[in-house]
């Protein structure tokens, strides 16, 4: 999905638990993000100093233009996306009807832009 601040992010939740979240950066701006990961969070991709933990589970990530990074807990992932199916009666034209509980999230840091 495409989110606010211009990153492009993709992950994997199996079994109720986020596997993985990927990140790509279009404009090279800091996002923070809360991937609720289990355990240690770990991160593949460059530059290995993007990663920087601010509180319980939040991290800021420093990203140029056009930088990837995947972040993971445990053991190396299976980084294959896949479609998945839901039930039709949690889906409406706009996607999901309901909140997924222990969804990452994403937003992006506006340190240097008008005090915000």
């Amino acid at each position: 999905m495409r989110t606010e601040g211009a990153f492009l992010v993709s992950a994997v939740r199996e079994e109720g638990k986020t596997r993985f979240v990927s990140i790509k950066s279009l404009a090279g701006m800091p996002c923070k993000i809360a991937p609720n990961l289990d355990g240690k969070v770990k991160m593949l991709g460059e530059p290995e100093n993007a990663l920087k933990k601010t509180g319980q589970g939040e991290f800021i990530i420093e990203l140029k233009k056009g930088e990837e990074i995947v972040l993971y807990s445990g053991e190396k992932p299976d980084l294959t996306i896949k479609p998945i199916e839901f039930p039709a009666t949690d889906i409406n034209h706009w996607g999901m009807e309901k909140n997924i509980q222990g969804m990452a999230v994403i937003k992006p840091v506006y340190s240097d832009i008008e005090g915000k």
